[in-house]
């Protein structure tokens, strides 16, 4: 019988106890010599010739791996899927699909955007058309499945409470329409439109932004007309406001929810001073006609609430 050398040399005993080193080196990027001219590549040392290893310290964006067309395989469109609603002033730039202002510009565009602390959409019934606002308060969110859980599972939030809205009554559902420009990460332009092809100076812009406070409204040549689902309990005029720039009217206007809500008013340069009155229980109107400037509101009534302190933030 044969015997090998192998068998003949001793073998020192294994320690099951103490681990057995693996040689795993990690591996090598290998290109082909005549890929340099597009890859600032370096021999490596030990490498046989015409072999090549990428430098560690090699900028892969320095040069373009291929300025070619994709393959034939690759079917192209010259379009997106999703047509471009509404969005007017941005042609050839890019229109994100995923950003809280999304709802304006998919199918009818009048579902929820949410600017926090508002929810806000465009109401297009003929009755109140125009941008409805809601705020909705913790102890008005359902949570579940247990409410008394710490922490709950999900909450949810009530859908359609029209605190206020700001429209006019130029606005109706016929003729009126709306538009979007000026799309960022965190903030988009918004105009409703009394009759756009008949009066393109008759319209309503609304910035919306992430995180604000009021919600504003850039009237030009409307009348103004506020309308709440909610429902009207009182409405009066509190006062003005003088000095840091332009005279600001401001109106009180308590809901049947009992929420406390505020609407400033400042005109333009030549345009008269906004006359409100309430009208019915859920419309407040302009008694003074149409009219041309900045109209804001905001939800008055609630509190910033920190450690159990409850902390006033407008008068």
């Amino acid at each position: 019988m044969a015997i090998t050398v192998e068998e003949l040399t001793p073998k020192a005993p294994v320690d099951e106890k103490k681990p057995i080193p693996i040689e795993n080196p990690a591996p090598n990027v290998v290109s082909a010599a005549e890929d340099s001219a597009h890859f600032p590549l370096k021999t490596g040392p030990s490498r046989p010739s015409g072999e090549h290893v990428l430098a560690l310290d090699t900028n892969i964006f320095n040069a373009a791996i291929s300025t070619n067309p994709p393959l034939p395989m690759f079917a192209r469109k010259n379009d997106h899927p999703v047509p471009r609603t509404g969005i007017t002033n941005m042609d050839n730039m890019p229109v994100g699909t995923n950003k809280f202002y999304a709802s304006l510009m998919l199918a009818n565009g009048d579902q929820g955007v949410w600017t926090q602390p508002y929810m806000v959409w465009v109401n297009k019934d003929p009755a109140a058309w125009g941008l409805s606002i809601s705020h909705t308060d913790l102890n008005q969110m359902a949570y579940g499945p247990d409410p008394t859980a710490n922490p709950v599972q999900y909450y949810i939030s009530p859908l359609g409470l029209r605190s206020l809205s700001l429209g006019a009554a130029e606005f109706n559902s016929t003729t009126s329409s709306m538009t979007t420009e000026a799309l960022t990460p965190h903030s988009a332009l918004l105009h409703l439109w009394a009759d756009k092809n008949n009066s393109p100076s008759n319209f309503l812009s609304v910035p919306l932004v992430q995180g604000m406070g009021f919600v504003s409204g850039v009237y030009n040549n409307l009348t103004p007309q506020f309308d709440s689902v909610i429902l009207i309990r009182s409405f009066s005029f509190a006062g003005v406001i003088n000095g840091n720039g332009p005279q600001r009217q401001k109106w009180s206007v308590q809901l049947e929810d009992g929420k406390e809500w505020r609407i400033y008013a400042v005109s333009n340069v030549g345009t008269p001073a906004l006359n409100l009155a309430l009208s019915g229980n859920s419309r407040i109107v302009s008694t003074s006609g149409a009219f041309s400037g900045t109209i804001q509101v905001i939800s008055f009534s609630f509190f910033f609430i920190r450690r159990g302190r409850k902390i006033s933030v407008l008068t």
